[in-house]
């Protein structure tokens, strides 16, 4: 490695661009544009470019980075380096992490993003500045996307070390919740997509609401929340001490539909079906063995080269079926609806107060 190169990589140090590791969760998708924490000083000539690097740096193998993955990203340690085409070879690389908040969780606790123990008589220190003047402090999580520098203070002369970066991206959570069959709603208590809420703060109970802001007006309880249906929630934590809510979390729930699976009867009783449709000419015995033989049925169709067509009729905007009085709708009335092209059933969705035409959609179970 030339000297010249050399110089450059004390020109990084000095920028800043060594950072600290840490273990980082990447659960949340907010991106960074590493682009924008490249060094200050550009190259001096072509023969030298920047590269970024994926999880190591180039000489320890790292994922070389495409120009758009370095513009858009995810939370992680990435490596930069200057690497030489003449001499094809790369600067010894400098360490940036990007962090991000872990969902439901909406901030970032910088204290978490240290490497080792601070050196004998020294501090680390937080600042919102790269000239290290404007100190934060770290107790506060951060909820906002910003860059933070950290350094170490000796706390007898009040040199400082070179400083670190930490990049924050707060992503914009939503969790998305579904039933699981075949309930058809949702307790949100109890929902796994929440997780073990390992970052809810002591002295809080996590609340849900119909607003993006948490309030008391608008905090959902009794069956809203434990049998909660298709819709966009609001989760929150709520300080019984200070008594405030935290900023809010969207949730949405979707309900899928439960079909029915009941496993076949295999004790040993037997089940005659009913009675036998065939078409294919079976006379005395032979007509007994197909209801025997074939159990559990109400009525068995039998044919080789036949199909079984349901009446098939259009149906009008009122949602009844054209050519059939109103009056001659019976329950349990069944016909296969051209119009719409779907299998419709006359019956009550509403405990037999009112009746109408329903598509069958839904595989169920009858119990009778």
């Amino acid at each position: 490695m030339n000297q010249y190169i050399r110089k450059l990589l004390v020109q990084l140090l000095v920028l800043g661009l060594v950072c600290l590791g840490f273990a980082l969760n990447v659960g949340a998708q907010a991106t960074v544009n590493l682009n924008t924490h490249t060094p200050a000083i550009s190259p001096p000539n072509a023969d030298l470019s920047i590269r970024w690097f994926k999880d190591n740096s180039p000489q320890m193998g790292g994922t070389l980075l495409t120009p758009a993955q370095v513009a858009a990203a995810p939370a992680g340690v990435y490596y930069v380096s200057y690497y030489s085409t003449s001499k094809d070879c790369y600067s010894p690389a400098s360490k940036l992490v990007v962090a991000t908040n872990t969902c439901p969780g909406t901030s970032v606790d910088l204290r978490t993003h240290t490497s080792g123990t601070p050196p004998s008589g020294s501090t680390q220190k937080w600042y919102k500045d790269a000239a290290l003047t404007m100190e934060y402090d770290a107790t506060v999580p951060v909820g906002a996307s910003a860059t933070y520098y950290t350094a170490y203070v000796d706390t007898a002369t009040g040199c400082q070390s070179p400083a670190s970066i930490v990049v924050v991206a707060i992503s914009t959570c939503t969790i998305n919740v579904t039933n699981s069959c075949p309930i058809t709603t949702v307790n949100l208590n109890t929902a796994p997509e929440f997780g073990s809420p390992t970052n809810q703060p002591g002295s809080t109970t996590r609340t849900f609401h119909s607003g993006p802001i948490a309030s008391d007006a608008n905090k959902l309880s009794g069956t809203a929340v434990t049998a909660a249906g298709a819709g966009t929630y609001y989760v929150a934590y709520y300080d019984a001490v200070g008594g405030c809510y935290s900023p809010t979390t969207k949730v949405v729930v979707t309900i899928t539909d439960c079909f029915c699976y009941k496993p076949v009867v295999t004790d040993a009783n037997t089940y005659t079906s009913l009675q036998g449709i065939t078409s294919l000419a079976r006379t005395g015995a032979q007509y007994n063995t197909l209801i025997t033989d074939k159990q559990s049925a109400w009525t068995i169709l039998e044919a080789k080269t036949k199909g079984f067509v349901i009446n098939r009729v259009t149906f009008n905007v009122s949602g009844n079926p054209v050519g059939i009085a109103p009056a001659n709708f019976v329950e349990g009335m069944m016909v296969y609806d051209t119009t719409n092209n779907c299998l419709k059933l006359y019956t009550s969705v509403d405990g037999g107060t009112t009746f109408a035409w329903y598509c069958l959609t839904t595989q169920t179970c009858p119990t009778n």
